[in-house]
């Protein structure tokens, strides 16, 4: 079995904080809906915790 863990390239963190930005009447949707959060992760602000780095296009998967 391979495990991987998506890190921070600048500080090799792996907690992030994850932001969406969306309308109010759309919440129920999104919360019920079984694709609502995977189509929209990639519009999402990404924030490591450690270093506070906010880009998502350049984090990695790490094999552990």
């Amino acid at each position: 079995m391979i495990e991987r863990i998506l890190t921070c390239p600048k500080c090799k963190g792996t907690s992030f904080t994850i932001k969406m930005k969306y309308k109010q009447e759309d919440e129920m949707r999104l919360l019920m809906c079984h694709d609502g959060y995977g189509f929209q992760m990639e519009e999402a602000i990404w924030e490591c915790n450690k270093c506070k780095n906010k880009n998502y296009n350049n984090l990695t998967w790490v094999k552990q």
